[in-house]
């Protein structure tokens, strides 16, 4: 048996270092790499049995077309050379007798890395085809954080360790931040503080030292509010926010409004706690927020992670190791040339853009739009992933082209 090295390429952002065993032909183990610098050698579930998933006789090996109608599952395997055939000629008819804005490529995260989930948009951009704006999960979230921060990465997870407070801002870490409870655990037998703001505390509870309660899509509310207190009680770091933000002094006169009574018949969380939360978060060198994903999918998501954004930045922490606002890309913004993968230069035409949560409206076509007659689907399951799932479904069993 030989080790290799390799990458996890399941739907989630951190890509965990894996320690591969295999004779050549069959993996027959898969641990995480202790030398990976993110997981340390922590992967969760998903990763741990890959093997049986590699190896599972239910896997698809072989192109299959349908030979009955739509939903009663019924394929036939054909040759690769009739797969190529078939999707090409489908694609040359839809740009034939429809035009390109009649072909939508359709994808999201089941498989990532910058490669392997990007790479088919150079084909569909020299094709002219649709542009499938990708909001699914947490753009909201994104252009909240860029709003404050620009191409500023986020605290890297590998500097929670220094961290002295920990705010768990709508996460439940041990599904979906796994690499990174280590260093809560650690640090709350050091005696760090960690706080969990939740509308449901779930399994994330037994790990925090206080649980506060927020009503759905108020987090923004309670984060004014700790910048009321925060600022009225001078507890805001005035020279760094003076010195390194932009419009300090104009935000800061809008937080009169925002007091802990006013949050409290908003978000449900008393004023008392509020005051509190506020002060010890203030009391820490280098306090820590850690925010999820939930409290951006609200219609009011973007505007929510902006505040929270300003508040991290309020006392001062990112001047500190260890403190700021760990959640979004701590890598993206100009270190990545994504136009290298997509290719957006071999676009001639300007091209139609279908938002991805607007699929249904699509594949149905009306007010003037050429209904999807291709759709190019990979790393992602639309009818179990996007809105309006029976328009969809619908749409799906009446309008497209492919078997």
């Amino acid at each position: 048996m030989t080790i290799f090295k390799s990458i996890c390429p399941y739907d989630c952002p951190t890509t965990c270092g894996l320690l591969v065993q295999s004779d050549g032909t069959r993996i027959s183990r898969v641990k995480g790499d202790p030398e990976d610098p993110v997981c340390g050698g922590v992967i969760c579930r998903k990763m741990q049995h890959y093997e049986k998933s590699i190896h599972s006789p239910e896997r698809i090996y072989t192109p299959l077309k349908r030979n009955g109608k739509k939903g009663e599952d019924c394929f036939e395997p054909i040759s690769w050379d009739e797969a190529v055939e078939t999707i090409t000629g489908k694609w040359k008819q839809a740009l034939s007798e429809y035009g390109p804005d009649s072909i939508l490529p359709f994808y999201y995260s089941g498989v990532m890395s910058l490669i392997q989930r990007n790479c088919g948009d150079a084909l569909f951009n020299r094709m002219g085809a649709c542009d499938l704006v990708k909001t699914l999960c947490a753009s909201a979230k994104g252009a909240g954080y860029k709003a404050v921060m620009g191409d500023t990465g986020c605290l890297d997870p590998r500097e929670l360790a220094d961290s002295d407070f920990y705010i768990v801002w709508g996460s439940n870490m041990k599904a979906t931040r796994l690499q990174s409870m280590p260093d809560l655990v650690k640090g709350r037998k050091q005696g760090k503080r960690v706080v969990l703001i939740e509308c449901f505390a779930g399994e994330m509870a037994e790990y925090c030292d206080r649980v506060v309660l927020v009503k759905p899509g108020t987090d923004g509310a309670l984060a004014l509010a700790m910048m009321h207190v925060l600022a009225k009680e001078g507890l805001d770091d005035a020279d760094f926010l003076q010195n390194e933000a932009v419009g300090y002094s104009e935000f800061k006169a809008t937080l009169g409004q925002y007091t802990p009574e006013w949050a409290e018949s908003v978000c449900g969380v008393s004023a008392q706690v509020i005051i509190e939360l506020a002060r010890e978060y203030a009391a820490a060198s280098a306090p820590a927020i850690i925010l999820g994903s939930g409290n951006s999918r609200y219609g009011n998501g973007g505007m929510t992670v902006r505040l929270i954004t300003i508040l991290s930045s309020f006392t001062g922490a990112w001047q500190r190791p260890g403190g700021g606002f760990c959640g979004c890309n701590p890598g993206g913004g100009p270190f990545i040339d994504m136009d290298r993968i997509t290719r957006p230069d071999l676009r001639k035409n300007k091209g139609r853009k279908v938002n991805i949560n607007q699929l249904a409206m699509a594949l149905k076509g009306g007010q003037g739009q050429t209904p999807i007659r291709c759709l190019h689907i990979y790393g992602s399951n639309p009818v179990g992933s996007v809105s309006n799932h029976w328009v969809s479904v619908r749409g799906l069993k009446i309008r497209i082209f492919l078997p």
